[in-house]
């Protein structure tokens, strides 16, 4: 009777997933932040079990208490369940597990975005076709969805969180807390700090937090760190010693269980009162982060993956690792696959998700103790380790740099010996493309980087050598094989990781094979930074013991037990000058070097032999080819020599890892020039070393020493206000009022209080004739002991005396030019004499380096080049001498009177207006269409929200940046008659401007559409190929961020042309500094984002005919002019750019054939910010709709969206505050829609002047049917920094 009537049973597949998961970890710099965040993710799981488990219970009392099998999966950041009508309605207890679900998450872990949908199906048991469905249903869904932060909205009467772009909220309350602390010690099982203190005293919200401004995400993630880390060491500590729980908390106190103590180490934060003992600061970070090879493609094709195994399922054997218990049964249902009262199929994908879940742990656990075991042979501490993300086939970890990569490999060693250990997974193996049962394998990426470097872009270069090293591991036509890949970042201005990891390109031998499989595909391995085509036999590589046999050598220990020494290590500086010459393009004068060096150097001849042991790459292998290919394991046996504890060397060779002048004429213009004689060596560090070459770099334009504008600025400033003061006497303040309008004030004031801007401009001071550049040689310091390291030296650039030249520029409010005489003189008097005070510039001054005289006039100093150092001195004091003649002339002719008047900082601020409401705007109607041409001279931060110690930037210019430039220039011809056209122009609709996205090769960048796709793993370094919207395209991953490029050319016989890509953004480190004092204002290092200098874009202005006759604007065309655009645009360093206005002609009104239905794609250039008809934040797709019907386009319904929003927070100059949060569909976004042909010609019109909200600033731009979301797959080119920077490119791709 049930078999009959169960083939008609309605049962609902319920899907629950955590969307976003890395930027909600890394939406904050703090490490406890993230700690806590890691944790929140895991909750989704708990918070289903508790719900559904009530739901089923509710629905038949006493019956359904245990009932445990709606489970069909549960691995990370997503669960599926599935309700038959045994438990009730299945529909309501859909709707009610999603409901009390996203409820959680919406009050236990704010700004978690938890997505859940359903769908019914037609029998009861769980079928692949099933969940294929369901997988299809929430990606349709998840792109229409807004983000989790648009629950946040910043308003400009709400303070904003001090680390966060959200708005700061009130301290948790008492009951938040006590609350906390019940879910911690009854659900979770883990006392807070320690199992001693019963009476859980530690605070879950610190004094400190409490006081501090701070998101409501950013306090729940704080408060859960203390629990979430208590809970990382009792599930590692359970994995060492599962049978002795007596010992787990002896262990977890060695194991640096305080946040605080974790923060200090890793980010150089001081620890709050209630914190544990202090852990010393790391002297580098390692961010590790390892995929599974295949993984992805077990879980694509589950169904496949159970074909293979089913017959094997009633016979598997305990799993050699602890594991959750499979909540649909100990062994699987003895029915048929698709059985009617048990899914074998369902019992098996639990099995598979919590086989995987114990597998990576005990993998993780397993690696963390080998670590923890290498320190203590050396008497030393385990390194910390700190776990990110631990779920699915994915980890993410941070360690100690020392430890960073033997953690890498120890992990992928024991997830190979489980897996293959594993009845199941090995045989799921041959799904993930091993000719055989076998182990899993896996890819690891290592980023070495410096204490306090934003996680996130280490976390982007880690994971960029991921893929690296499985485009090498999963070659075709071999067996996977897992890899390892790392790089130590020491020039922080490049923040691309492909553009960083092309830095080592045929001068290294990384990524390596490594684990079960090396062995086989020793011999044929090739490099991923090999070329596609290449030139020379492809270069093969030795197995991980191998390397670390060479690393031993070259260190100067006997290879087969580095316990004993040989000799003398292999001198670095010899190691170092080769490497550098390889890497300048000498590769012969490498060789030479190499070759005397194997004569010479005692130690050469050991590493050479033991680099000979690796496989010759051809039978026509002859020597020059042979000495080529061992200099380049020189850059990774530096870089492995110094990231590897000798200890780990001796165990894992000895474990057998893998089996084996004069003035000028005076200047009138508002400015003057800056003069800097250098009179011994010096040098302005960047804090950041060059792979091979130097530890540490000084700051360069191209080739030349160079004092960027920012030190400038801090010098002078701090020496103009001690000036000032001087000036002043006791009583009066005219003078430092005048230094503080100069300089501008304290940029950490109050929100809401008035902005006093800076008013003058230094350009960086670059040489004035050639100046050598040389490496200096110091010991180095080993921070865990304090003393020198053996045989280590430390390589820092040095620049010699000779002499820098710069301007500067006095500006007004308004950014314009200044024009009082009066204050230009004054303003000269007082940079000469801060010049003149100024005694060193640059790092190393307390040892004699930086030496020099500042001399700041208003004409150009004659710059000779001296033949030795005492010519410099001699000719900086002849020149400070004159210039001190000058300044005492001004100072006597100036009258009090006269510094009375001097500018003072305002009470209020005075900003450049754009004009008020003018009730009749113009029309679109005729009007002039321009083109905005940018090259950048300097890089420019496009602003985006900054974070403590990171000033982050968009990849494009928004138009709201271009938009003042522009009505400043229009502005300049105001006269009469016609001022209020000008003055109107923004508000009255006559001035409209486009954002200014890349360009290549005069082909315009468009953001991608978020309908193409492109393959998981890369098979090429030069070329992308991008898949459209089709299901033949099935297996393909969502192309995310970039642009493409696409010029499909005329003609049949005409091949199209494209790139993809997005600009590498450059990265300079810099000392945040409070101007109101001119020091360090949080004792810590700010990384500032930019784009890149050189760059070419490109912005589209119209204007109304009444503004072109009125302003006369056809006189404005053609000619370049420099402005000054973006964030910083002040310090001189960034902000620069060439711009040209010229007419467009290539704008055409043909509309292209619309399909029979009359279906339209319409594809988002640009964001688009639809408001919403009540108070809400907008952007849905009715919202969308009504924007369109505001413009008189009737859409209709809109018949299919791949939408996806970008939260814009602003900063208002004039409030000195954060403006309200606005909600946009983010560019890239694409729909369908039905219009006729009349409709079908509005579009056409519109699209160029956008639609929604601030369209006059570059918001709401969209083309129409373009020809690119029609393909079928199209190849391109990758764009790299070169095309974006020159003028001439290559050509592109072409379809297929």
């Amino acid at each position: 009777m049930v078999s009959r009537e169960e083939p008609t049973m309605t049962s609902y597949l319920v899907m629950l997933q955590t969307n976003s998961n890395q930027p909600f970890i890394f939406s904050s710099p703090r490490l406890r932040e993230q700690i806590g965040a890691s944790f929140e993710i895991t909750l989704l799981s708990r918070w289903v079990a508790e719900v559904a488990q009530d739901l089923v219970s509710r629905s038949r009392p006493g019956k359904n208490k245990r009932r445990t099998n709606f489970w069909v999966s549960d691995s990370s950041g997503k669960v599926i369940v599935r309700f038959t009508r045994r438990e009730g309605e299945p529909g309501n207890l859909a709707k009610e597990l999603i409901t009390q679900v996203t409820r959680r998450a919406l009050t236990d872990a704010p700004g978690l975005d938890v997505t859940g949908i359903f769908i019914e199906t037609s029998s009861g048991p769980v079928v692949p076709a099933d969940l294929e469905r369901l997988d299809r249903e929430f990606s349709e869904y998840s792109l229409n969805r807004r983000p989790a932060s648009a629950r946040f909205p910043q308003f400009p009467f709400l303070e904003r969180g001090s680390e966060s772009a959200l708005p700061a909220s009130p301290k948790l309350s008492e009951d938040d807390c006590r609350e906390m602390r019940r879910y911690a010690r009854e659900t979770l099982n883990v006392p807070l700090l320690s199992n001693e203190d019963t009476n859980f005293s530690p605070p879950t919200q610190t004094d400190q937090d409490a006081q501090d401004s701070l998101s409501l995400p950013s306090r729940v993630k704080r408060a859960w760190s203390r629990s979430a880390r208590r809970l990382q060491l009792q599930e590692v500590v359970s994995r060492w010693s599962p049978d002795a729980p007596d010992t787990w908390p002896k262990e977890i106190k060695r194991l640096n269980e305080d946040p605080f103590q974790l923060e200090e180490a890793f980010q150089g934060l001081p620890q709050a009162a209630t914190s544990q003992a202090t852990l010393a600061s790391l002297s580098s970070v390692g961010v590790i982060h390892i995929d599974g090879n295949g993984v992805g493609a077990i879980m694509r094709d589950l169904g496949e993956a159970f074909k293979k195994t089913n017959n094997t399922l009633d016979k598997l054997a305990k799993a050699p690792y602890l594991r959750k218990p499979n909540p649909c049964g100990k062994k699987p249902p003895r029915v048929r696959p698709y059985g009617e009262k048990h899914s074998r199929f369902q019992w098996f994908v639990m099995e598979v998700n919590y086989r995987l879940d114990g597998v990576v742990k005990q993998a993780v656990a397993k690696a963390w103790d080998d670590v923890t075991k290498i320190a203590r042979k050396n008497k030393l501490p385990g390194p910390p380790v700190v776990p990110v993300l631990v779920g699915g086939d994915d980890v993410t970890v941070y360690t100690d740099g020392r430890y960073a990569i033997p953690f890498a490999e120890a992990y992928i060693r024991h997830y190979e010996e489980l897996t293959e250990k594993d009845g199941l997974l090995s045989v799921l193996a041959t799904v993930a493309g091993t000719p055989k049962k076998g182990p899993l394998t896996a890819s690891a990426g290592v980023a070495i980087v410096s204490r306090n470097f934003p996680f996130h872009i280490a976390y982007d270069l880690a994971e960029g050598l991921v893929s690296r090293g499985k485009k090498l591991g999963k070659k075709p036509g071999t067996s996977p094989c897992s890899t390892i890949d790392f790089h130590v970042l020491r020039d922080a201005t490049v923040l691309d990781p492909d553009e960083t990891l092309d830095e080592y390109k045929g001068r290294v031998q990384r990524p390596f094979l490594v684990g079960h499989y090396a062995q086989e595909r020793i011999g044929d391995a090739t490099t991923a930074s090999s070329e596609e085509t290449p030139t020379t036999t492809s270069q093969t590589l030795s197995s991980w013991a191998r390397i670390l046999q060479a690393v031993a050598a070259f260190d100067g220990k006997k290879p087969d037990d580095p316990t004993q020494t040989t000799g003398d290590p292999f001198p670095r500086a010899r190691a170092n000058r080769i490497v550098k010459l390889l890497a300048e393009g000498h590769a012969e004068k490498a060789t030479t070097k190499w070759g005397d060096a194997l004569q010479n150097a005692p130690s050469a001849g050991l590493l050479a032999k033991q680099l000979k042991l690796f496989p010759p790459k051809s039978s026509s292998y002859d020597e020059a080819r042979e000495s080529l290919e061992q200099i380049k394991w020189l850059l990774d046996l530096i870089d492995l020599s110094e990231n590897l504890p000798d200890t780990y060397l001796a165990s894992r060779i000895r474990g057998d890892a893998d089996i084996s002048g004069s003035a000028e004429a005076a200047d009138d213009s508002p400015g003057g020039h800056v003069t800097i004689v250098f009179t011994s060596d010096w040098g302005v560090s960047t804090g950041v070393g060059h792979a091979g070459r130097t530890h540490s770099k000084i700051e360069r334009c191209g080739d030349d020493p160079v004092v960027r504008s920012t030190v400038i600025t801090g010098v002078l400033r701090e020496q103009a206000m001690l000036a000032a003061r001087a000036l002043d006497g006791p009583d009066e303040g005219k003078w430092t009022n005048f230094a503080l309008w100069l300089f501008g004030q304290d940029p950490n004031s109050e929100p809401g209080s008035t902005p006093h801007p800076r008013h003058v401009l230094f350009s960086d001071a670059t040489p004035a004739s050639k100046i050598p550049i040389h490496d200096t040689v110091s010991l180095s310091i080993d921070p865990q002991t304090g003393t020198a390291r053996d045989q280590f030296l430390r390589f820092t650039e040095r620049a010699a005396a000779g002499i820098l030249t710069g301007t500067f520029t006095l500006i007004d409010e308004a950014g314009a030019e200044l024009s009082d005489q009066r204050t230009i003189d004054a303003a000269r008097f007082l940079l000469g004499v801060a010049g003149l005070m100024v005694r060193g510039i640059g790092s190393g001054r307390s040892g004699g380096d930086g030496e020099c005289t500042v001399l700041v006039t208003n004409h150009e100093v004659e710059a000779r080049e001296g033949q030795s150092t005492s010519a410099f001195v001699t000719y900086a004091s002849d020149q400070a001498k004159s210039l001190r003649t000058n300044l005492k002339n001004f100072a006597a002719s100036l009258t009090a009177k006269a510094a009375n008047k001097l500018p003072a900082p305002q009470q209020s601020g005075t900003q450049h207006q754009v004009g008020t409401i003018d009730g009749s705007a113009a029309q679109h109607s005729g009007g002039h269409h321009l083109i905005l041409d940018l090259t950048l001279d300097s890089p420019i931060v496009s602003y985006e929200v900054p974070f403590s110690n990171e000033i982050r930037s968009l990849d494009f210019l928004r138009g709201t940046v271009l938009l003042p430039w522009l009505h400043r220039l229009v502005s300049s011809n105001k006269r009469g008659e016609n001022e209020a056209v000008i003055t109107n122009a923004v508000t009255g609709g006559h001035l409209i401007v486009s954002d200014a996205l890349p360009v290549i090769s005069e082909t315009e960048g468009l953001p991608v559409p978020l309908t193409l796709k492109t393959d998981k793993t890369p098979t090429s370094d030069s070329a992308v190929t991008l898949y459209g919207d089709s299901p033949k395209n099935k297996g393909k991953i969502p192309v995310r961020g970039g642009y493409v490029f696409f010029a499909p050319k005329g003609g049949d016989s005409e091949k199209p042309q494209g790139w993809y890509g997005k600009p590498p953004l450059r990265g300079r480190q810099t000392t945040d500094i409070n101007h109101e004092t001119g020091a360090a204002s949080k004792g810590q290092l700010v990384l500032v984002e930019a784009l890149p200098e050189k760059m070419r874009m490109r912005a589209h202005v119209w204007v109304s005919d009444e503004l072109w006759n009125a302003a006369s604007v056809s006189n404005l065309l053609n000619e370049p002019r420099v402005a000054r655009l973006g964030s910083r645009k002040l310090t001189g360093t960034f902000g620069s750019a060439t711009c040209t206005l010229r007419e467009d002609t290539s704008l055409t009104e043909s509309a292209p054939a619309s399909s029979d239905d009359q279906t339209v794609s319409l594809w988002f250039t640009s964001d688009v910010i639809a408001r919403s008809t009540g108070l809400g934040a907008g952007g849905t797709v009715d919202d969308l709709i009504r924007a369109f019907n505001r413009e008189g386009v009737d859409l209709g319904s809109i018949k299919a969206a791949s939408i996806r929003h970008r939260r814009v927070d602003s900063w208002s100059p004039a409030d000195n505050g954060p403006r309200a949060s606005r909600l946009a569909i983010q560019a890239g976004s694409v729909i369908q829609v039905s219009a006729n042909d009349e409709n079908h010609a509005k579009l056409l019109e519109l699209a160029p002047f956008g639609v929604g909200e601030l369209t006059a600033q570059g918001y709401g731009r969209f083309v129409v049917a373009h020809p690119l979301l029609s393909i079928q797959s199209i190849e391109v080119t990758k764009a790299k920094l070169e095309h974006f920077v020159r003028e001439e490119t290559p050509e592109g791709g072409e379809e297929k």
